[in-house]
């Protein structure tokens, strides 16, 4: 009996072959059928096989091997392990020289070499390869064997899981979110490279340290009582909002979610995640600035714009009065667009220079304006009473803001405008205007 090991066969298979001695023919025909097992074996099997001669030129190949490499027995024969065609590369992507393969090494050491090689075929593709070669007697010319897989498909499932982890790694340290384990004592057990790289902190440096401290002293009765509300009850969620201060030693917003997970035993902690807010909330708050800014520009824009159209409308009309009662009139009607939100009156020049009567006149039949009681008859200057100024117009009692606007037609002095607040206080810009 003959037992035969073929460890390259998936699964490994043993055959084992046995011959009745007794008569020269049933030996000629066991030797036969054991010959012709062995080459259907070597055809079957999904392992490539190669037999090379002690100078690497390639004796024979199987069916498996053919199919893996791409090419036919006739074009492998008489070919070596060294020959460029192969244009063979390492797992790192840098070139395989010929004489570092296995079946080389192997026939140079006498051990079992094995290696990872990709193999492009003759229509470019790329084929991965596990080898492994191993003499095939003892003697330093004895031919060696090499026998492959094809593992194409879990090298690039490998190198598309290597690249996915990178990926990962990459976004986790951009990251402005972090994750703490916490114990039943809300000691910290672990935390993620993020959260590390977001404290300023070595990561291996963390654990042990009590949670609660991470937080502003004035905040931690807070953060305690959030997760105390955690260790209630298995699988209880809490969230909060903490500064912390970084390494740096800048303060950084964080909003925290926990959820209690001492009862799996997977995980068997404290899960926290933080989310970093700070440049959320300052983004934020640049925004709501520029927003009330861009509020307050549109609304002084509207302003200007609704006093230049006041002002031309009643240059406009200023042009085609006639009499002056007219052109009272007008300016009476337009102090409500020129000043809004602000109690204007307007005294006209009577007979005499010395007063002035109020425009249009009340009820009661009058109301006169000494024009010595006011800075701005007097200088014929526009007078703003408050505002730091010392002077007070006799008329308007001395008290308040008010603003005296003299009106001056053709040179000659034709009344006044009195302003003071209303509905709001009187715009010193309007006034000086």
């Amino acid at each position: 009996a003959r037992i035969y090991h073929l460890p390259d066969s998936t699964p490994p298979l043993v055959a084992v072959s046995m011959v009745d001695l007794s008569d020269d023919a049933a030996l000629a025909q066991a030797l036969d059928a054991r010959q012709s097992v062995a080459a259907a074996l070597l055809r079957k099997l999904p392992v490539g096989l190669v037999v090379q001669a002690a100078d690497g030129r390639i004796l024979h190949a199987n069916d498996a091997a053919q199919a893996i490499l791409g090419l036919t027995m006739d074009q492998m024969v008489g070919r070596t392990s060294i020959a460029p065609r192969w244009r063979s590369i390492r797992g790192d992507g840098s070139p395989f020289p010929g004489s570092a393969h296995p079946a080389m090494r192997a026939l140079r050491s006498g051990q079992v070499e094995r290696d990872l090689m990709g193999v492009h075929k003759p229509d470019g593709s790329l084929t991965w390869i596990d080898v492994e070669a191993g003499r095939l007697g003892d003697a330093p010319g004895s031919p060696v064997y090499a026998s492959f897989v094809d593992v194409t498909r879990a090298r690039e499932a490998e190198v598309g899981l290597t690249a996915a982890l990178a990926r990962q790694a990459t976004l986790g340290s951009l990251s402005s979110e972090g994750m703490v384990t916490l114990g039943p004592d809300l000691a910290i057990v672990s935390v993620s490279g993020s959260m590390a790289r977001l404290l300023g902190r070595p990561e291996a440096l963390l654990p042990g340290e009590p949670f609660v401290e991470w937080a502003l002293p004035e905040e931690r009765a807070a953060v305690r009582k959030a997760l105390e509300e955690l260790l209630a009850f298995r699988g209880a969620r809490s969230s909060w909002g903490m500064a912390i201060r970084i390494a740096t030693g800048h303060l950084r917003q964080f909003e925290c979610r926990g959820i209690n997970l001492l009862g799996d035993p997977t995980v068997a902690a404290v899960v926290v995640s933080l989310r970093d807010l700070t440049d959320q909330r300052r983004a934020e708050a640049a925004l709501q600035q520029a927003k009330v800014q861009l509020e307050h520009q549109l609304e002084e824009l509207s302003r200007e714009r609704s006093a230049d159209m006041a002002l031309g409308q009643l240059a406009e009309l200023v042009q085609h009065c006639a009499p002056p009662t007219q052109l009272h009139d007008v300016i009476v009607g337009s102090l409500g667009a020129l000043l809004p939100g602000v109690r204007a009156s307007l005294y006209v020049r009577g007979e005499e220079a010395v007063e002035f009567w109020r425009h249009p006149a009340p009820p009661d039949g009058g109301e006169f304006l000494p024009a010595e009681s006011c800075w701005a008859l007097r200088t014929q200057r526009t007078h703003v009473q408050g505002a730091g100024s010392p002077l007070r117009c006799e008329h308007l009692g001395g008290a308040g803001d008010a603003a005296c606007l003299p009106l001056v037609v053709g040179g000659r002095l034709a009344g006044v405008i009195v302003a003071q607040p209303g509905e709001s206080p009187l715009p010193a810009a309007a006034a000086q205007d």
